[in-house]
């Protein structure tokens, strides 16, 4: 077995990489979001969760598809110091604008949508101003700190604070979550809920009359998982989100938005729980505004993405999975002067399906989960012929975004 598992960690290594890491690798890999299966991401969401996710070493390898780029890999770890303090975390160098998983099925217009739940430029990155102004906004998350402690009632409580700055003097961001596990509340089953604010402060070209005006980012939301069977359980989840975006004295930069995301999924537990089928529906909605006469718009849409997605045990070392996911609607109405729309709802939905696989390595208490490019699988499926084999072509897979981890 161990000769096996490390033949298939040397294949991966040659294999190729491309594109941007979104979630975590096993989300990518499904093409779901952790608050419909799980997973170590809903941190973000819920800093509370890092007593379910203790002494864990979690390192994110190659975000934006810079592999051999060691500058920009990220993670941290979750350590329980104690049961009656609680369970500390710290994570380093987290990208900014990461989207989690199926963003590009639902990112129809100039305003970002919620699908993406974490790790997303404060304000909602209002790029039609923002970034053509050269505003000295642009930051980089320094430092990601947790604490979570279980509680005698059975639930739990968490906080969670970042801080960022930018390379020009002036620019800071601070955020503060809070997030509670509040048990078993009835017909909810377990509920989860948390709250998140988060604020950047900025200078224009260091002019000190020129700076941020109510930059702000702020969300709250549930969770909640009930059983319906001993191998069958329901998530319902629901999340809001307002933006805001002002600078003094540059009257045409301002933008404000708010937005929601809800959605159900029913999981089913494979094999004692080491695998999940997992299916359910995710609904966006957003409209954003800037009021002013040379950037006077508004727009909205809202979509209903359907997915499926499997992870399944084929041997003690590794786990294979796989993940679709539809935009049954998308409706985008948009209205402004210029460039901009004439006030009428639009349909985007078209063809848009995101299919993904990967899978999971475990050796010992670490594991390695990838996500691989659709395009890369099926191009090496075709190329299977008689007297022609897999590796005919050069790399047989290639591999999108990889997590590593260690469980102590």
């Amino acid at each position: 077995m161990k000769k096996g598992l490390w033949m298939l960690l040397a294949g991966l290594m040659a294999l190729g990489t491309s594109v941007s890491a979104f979630a975590s690798a096993r989300l990518d890999s499904m093409a779901t979001d952790a608050r419909q299966v799980g997973d170590i991401d809903l941190i973000w969401l819920y800093p509370n969760m890092v007593t379910e996710y203790k002494n864990t070493v979690d390192f994110r390898l190659y975000p934006y598809g810079d592999q051999g780029d060691s500058e920009n890999e990220w993670g941290g770890a979750l350590v329980e110091v104690d049961p009656d303090f609680g369970v500390l975390g710290a994570y380093v160098n987290r990208p900014v604008d990461e989207d989690s998983v199926n963003f590009d099925l639902t990112d129809h217009g100039r305003v970002r949508p919620f699908f993406r739940y974490n790790q997303g430029q404060v304000g909602n990155e209002p790029g039609f101003d923002k970034f053509g102004a050269g505003f000295a906004s642009v930051y980089s998350n320094q430092v990601d700190l947790f604490w979570g402690k279980n509680l005698a009632s059975g639930g739990n409580f968490g906080v969670h604070f970042n801080y960022g700055n930018g390379a020009s003097a002036g620019t800071n961001v601070f955020a503060l979550s809070v997030g509670a596990g509040l048990g078993n509340v009835g017909p909810f089953g377990d509920l989860n809920v948390h709250a998140d604010y988060e604020m950047e402060n900025f200078e224009v070209a260091n002019d000190p009359n020129e700076k941020s005006n109510g930059v702000y980012t702020a969300k709250v939301g549930a969770l909640s998982t009930s059983s319906l069977s001993a191998n069958n359980d329901l998530r319902l989840y629901a999340d809001l989100q307002f933006d805001g975006f002002g600078v003094n004295n540059i009257p045409n930069v301002t933008y404000s938005d708010y937005g929601a995301v809800v959605g159900a999924a029913i999981n089913q537990k494979i094999d004692g729980g080491k695998g999940l089928f997992s299916t359910g529906l995710s609904v966006n909605y957003i409209d954003g505004t800037s009021p002013h006469a040379d950037a006077d718009f508004e727009e909205a849409e809202w979509d209903v993405l359907w997915n499926t997605s499997l992870e399944a045990p084929v041997a003690d070392w590794l786990t294979v999975r796989a993940g679709l996911t539809k935009d049954i609607i998308a409706r985008l109405y948009d209205r402004g002067s210029g460039f901009y729309g004439d006030g009428s709802w639009l349909n985007n939905a078209g063809n848009n399906v995101r299919f993904s696989t990967g899978f999971g390595i475990n050796w010992q208490n670490f594991t390695l989960n990838t996500s691989v490019e659709a395009e890369s699988l099926e191009n090496s499926i075709t190329d299977v012929q008689p007297g022609r084999g897999i590796f005919y072509t050069g790399d047989i897979v290639t591999v999108e975004t990889a997590d590593l981890s260690y469980k102590f």
